[in-house]
């Protein structure tokens, strides 16, 4: 399967956003002229089929990549893994204030599913402050879940009163269920 993946220069590794921004008028060509990107963020998404600690350097390796695509699927990792452990933890709390908001919004999820606190005004900011309504859903996403399945608080008053295009249906979902 990650062969026949990395064959066809699968656009799905890179975030929604980033793929619509960069890659959506010429998939195929885009994906031609990336593909040695592309399987490597396909390699770093199969180190969660490993084990934590083989994959914890590598982890934070790409971690601290600069390449804001290498961050995301690094993050992605680290959440399926769910593992509190205190480098990783380091790592990703850096990654709250990355320019990249996919970025900050995946370092928020990671950190909100090991009950870190602190995480949820990165998510507001998300929200408010992205011009891109794929960002804002995938935001607003983290947000619903980290409410309905970890626990924490989402307070509708801190959301924008309007969303961009998907982002409705999700803002309506909170003020309907602003009491939990």
């Amino acid at each position: 399967m990650t062969n026949k993946i990395k064959e066809i220069n699968d656009l799905s590794f890179y975030p929604e956003s980033y793929m619509v921004r960069h890659a959506l008028s010429d998939g195929i060509g885009y994906g031609n002229e990336h593909s040695d990107e592309i399987a490597n963020l396909v390699d770093i998404a199969d180190l969660q089929l490993g084990d934590f600690s083989t994959t914890k350097p590598k982890l934070l390796e790409h971690l601290a990549s600069q390449n804001s695509n290498v961050c995301y699927w690094a993050l992605k990792c680290c959440t399926s893994f769910g593992l509190p452990d205190k480098e990783i933890k380091s790592a990703a709390r850096k990654l709250l204030e990355d320019k990249n908001n996919m970025v900050r919004t995946k370092a928020a999820e990671f950190l909100g599913s090991i009950g870190e606190v602190g995480i949820m005004e990165t998510l507001y900011e998300v929200v408010s402050e992205t011009k891109s309504s794929q960002e804002q859903l995938l935001a607003l996403n983290t947000m619903a879940y980290l409410r309905d399945y970890k626990g924490y608080k989402v307070d509708p008053a801190r959301l924008p009163k309007r969303g961009m295009g998907e982002s409705v249906r999700r803002l309506d979902y909170f003020q309907a269920n602003s009491s939990n």
